[in-house]
């Protein structure tokens, strides 16, 4: 079995994780400036109130999912950068005196 680890694609990974974990704050950000009960005038108080305990399960899982996104994240950097150090480790375990 052959393998390689393409650390341009690692990079680009990263980038979509990162930009998703944007998307997800930017959800965040509106479901809490929703929260306020006066978000939709005197007479949707009512309907916020309908709507608190389910607003308040999917803030949860939206902090869950940018939690986990970040998680995610670090480690890919993570474990990108340990693949660019192993690399440079045999590079130079090969390279002669007079290169």
């Amino acid at each position: 079995m052959n393998y390689r680890i393409d650390l341009a694609e690692m990079d680009a990974h990263a980038k979509r994780v990162d930009e998703i974990g944007g998307r997800i704050g930017t959800a965040i950000g509106a479901g809490n400036a929703a929260s306020n009960p006066e978000a939709f005038g005197l007479l949707g108080i009512p309907l916020a109130a309908l709507c608190s305990a389910a607003q308040h399960m999917a803030m949860n899982t939206l902090n869950d999912a940018a939690e986990a996104a970040l998680d995610h994240h670090k480690r890919v950097k993570a474990w990108r950068e340990d693949v660019e150090n192993n690399e440079e480790e045999q590079t130079s375990r090969f390279k002669t005196g007079d290169s």
